[in-house]
């Protein structure tokens, strides 16, 4: 597990900057504070990384605050992902790798066949707690329907 500290030094040494060869954006939502008014609230990071330009294709990254998972925002955050890299980015491939003893994996499965994308399980990717799982690795090209 990643503590405290090793997330904010990523976000330091990584995140926020702009020479990095990755991509990140901030996931915020807006919300109502009673007897103040509106308030923007970080609810995680985005984004695409190992960019390999001379192929045109980025691995996603996508951190979501157990507090705010389920709500939408990861799937939206997603979208919003492939906008940039297929639309701006000019991207052709967008993967990932999910792994099997971690259960937001089935996020990752859903949003696949939702966007119409491809997918397979590799054997023995993560040893965790003393035994190896399998992994989902998935991805979208440009003529899939993440729209």
């Amino acid at each position: 597990m990643l503590t405290e500290e090793m997330q904010d030094d990523f976000y330091d040494r990584v995140a926020r900057d702009r020479h990095s060869e990755d991509r990140y954006w901030e996931v915020k939502h807006l919300i109502h504070v009673h007897g103040e008014g509106m308030c923007i609230q970080f609810i995680g990071l985005g984004g695409l990384t190992d960019i390999e330009w001379e192929n045109r294709l980025a691995e996603i990254s996508l951190f979501i605050s157990p507090h705010e998972q389920g709500k939408g925002y990861g799937r939206t955050a997603v979208k919003l992902l492939c906008e940039e890299g297929f639309d701006h980015m000019g991207l052709e491939t967008i993967l990932g790798e999910a792994f099997l003893c971690n259960p937001n994996w089935k996020f990752w499965d859903k949003l696949t066949d939702e966007f119409m994308g491809f997918k397979t399980q590799l054997p023995d990717r993560k040893f965790w707690a003393g035994q190896h799982y399998p992994s989902l690795y998935f991805s979208w090209n440009r003529s899939c329907q993440w729209r």
